[in-house]
């Protein structure tokens, strides 16, 4: 025997059932500060916290006592914040960097993502303006290869030739 009793799909008896917990139990939201990065200590977690508390605190009652309070503790922060990536940055181990994806995850933070930009490289160098790519790409090989800590090999010439496509493409653009 047919029964006349119409039946919901699962799907809309979940999105009933998720509707119906947001409206009478709404889920929290929270949000993860950053300071996860690696040269973040103990005292300087807390500094942080402190700044905000007195933040919100200044934040409420505008007055001047609190702001200069604020003004303080976000100046202590900030100079321990100089002091230990100094510290930090200073006492890297060289040899750690040297893999490849412990060297991106060290120098990623400094590098800015919000740049799209990118232009034909111009140097002076000794009063003489240098476009030429190869020129660039030599004076940089030179200066990096000059440095003490990279440790390369100072005998290498790289060689950067420049297809026809590449050219008529350098053209276009």
């Amino acid at each position: 025997m047919p029964s006349n009793d119409k039946t919901i799909p699962f799907s809309k008896l979940r999105e009933f059932v998720n509707l119906t917990l947001e409206k009478h139990a709404p889920s929290k939201t929270r949000y993860v500060r950053a300071n996860q990065a690696p040269y973040i200590n103990k005292k300087i977690s807390k500094e942080i916290m402190k700044r905000s508390r007195l933040r919100n605190k200044f934040l409420n009652t505008r007055s001047e006592f609190d702001r200069k309070s604020y003004n303080k503790q976000r100046n202590l922060v900030v100079s321990l914040l100089r002091k230990t990536k100094k510290e930090f940055y200073g006492n890297l181990n060289t040899n750690i960097l040297s893999e490849n994806r412990t060297f991106w995850k060290t120098v990623k933070p400094f590098l800015s993502e919000k740049s799209q930009k990118t232009s034909k490289i111009t140097l002076i160098e000794n009063e003489e303006i240098i476009s030429d790519d190869k020129q660039i790409a030599k004076i940089f090989n030179d200066y990096f290869i000059s440095i003490p800590i990279l440790n390369m090999p100072t005998n290498q010439e790289f060689d950067f030739a420049v297809t026809q496509e590449v050219d008529h493409i350098l053209r276009i653009i």
